[in-house]
């Protein structure tokens, strides 16, 4: 047993099994771990969907906060895929919406960081988890968890395309590049919403004068 009382200690790992007592903190910490990696690192140990939402939603790493969001969307696509075997919906968790909703509200947060973490896994990745699924029935369980997630934030999607319009004419800068970047993933999130979003899809077509738009 070894005591850390700082938020700064370095808790070296040297034995096969240690222990570490954290004292001195008011509540149930959850842990980010592999913080500043370059790369992704696969770890299998035991952590609740809600302590997910919760690192996706409050962690300062963008890295942690993407194995959240892709931990939580391997899960819900497991559990929806196995609803949708026995002709059943999977509805997604008040908690994990709200994460997702608040990474939105966050203006300080990378619009690039938005599109990650509302990126889903490739078929590929996902075969390595499930069991011989049935492939087509796999897609359809992923075309309804985008759609349900930008549902869940429709009025963000919509005020966030409406609000990063350009006001000028094209050009090759890197305000544009960001602005049109933002708006084009907000204009991806509301196409899942279905037809209601077809005449908007239409209207930037037929006014974009780049295309990038």
């Amino acid at each position: 047993t070894e005591d850390a009382h700082t938020a700064n200690s370095v808790m070296h790992l040297t034995e096969r099994e240690q222990t570490f007592t954290l004292s001195h903190i008011p509540a149930r910490p959850v842990l980010s771990v592999l913080r500043n990696f370059s790369a992704p690192v696969e770890i299998r140990y035991s952590r609740s969907d809600e302590e997910w939402a919760f690192l996706l939603a409050h962690d300062n790493d963008y890295l942690s906060r993407w194995s959240a969001a892709n931990a939580l969307q391997i899960m819900m696509i497991e559990k929806g895929y196995a609803a949708a075997l026995q002709g059943k919906d999977y509805i997604i968790p008040h908690y994990i919406t709200e994460a997702y909703r608040a990474c939105l509200l966050d203006r300080t947060n990378d619009p690039e960081f938005i599109g990650y973490i509302y990126t889903l896994p490739s078929i590929k990745y996902l075969l390595m988890h499930l069991h011989q699924p049935d492939v087509l029935l796999l897609q359809q369980v992923m075309q309804r968890l985008k759609r349900d997630l930008a549902f869940s934030a429709s009025a963000i999607w919509h005020a966030r395309y409406n609000e990063e319009e350009v006001q000028c004419g094209y050009a090759f800068t890197a305000d544009q590049v960001a602005i049109r970047s933002k708006r084009n993933e907000a204009l991806q999130q509301i196409a899942y919403l279905g037809t209601d979003a077809i005449s908007m899809i239409q209207r930037h077509y037929e006014q974009a004068d780049n295309m990038t738009d």
